[in-house]
């Protein structure tokens, strides 16, 4: 998987698109339908935005939230929602099997993620 960066702070969702579609940032920000928006893309943009570009994810929820450093990711790439305890804004990052791509802090091996202590929410697979 290719690491796509993120051009501002709300566009995570558009560039974890373009990876786990394998597409460039501009493509996956021209198929979003709601890309003059002020904020991210939500839950339900995010799986709309990956079936448009033609690679189609599900929503798999956690049932409780779990640190990223300790949860299990399923197998294969997927995206994940993570967000920091006790905020209400989201980060989408992606997973390689291997490693999180998060399109603001670049690759990382999951021990030493910044972000490793922050919450799983949603796993997104291929569907």
């Amino acid at each position: 998987m290719r690491l796509v960066r993120q051009y501002n702070e709300i566009d995570c969702g558009i560039a974890v698109a373009a990876m786990v579609a394998g597409v460039s940032w501009t493509k996956a920000s021209n198929a979003d339908d709601n890309a003059d928006a002020n904020e991210g893309l939500s839950v339900n943009e995010l799986v709309a935005l990956c079936d448009k570009l033609g690679s189609p994810i599900r929503a798999i929820r956690v049932s409780k939230p779990i640190a990223l450093h300790d949860a299990v990711a399923p197998a294969g790439t997927c995206a994940i929602l993570i967000r920091r305890a006790g905020t209400a804004r989201g980060h989408f990052v992606a997973w390689d099997g291997k490693e999180i791509l998060d399109p603001e802090g670049g690759r990382s091996k999951p021990s030493v993620y910044g972000r490793r202590n922050w919450l799983v929410l949603r796993w997104y697979v291929r569907a």
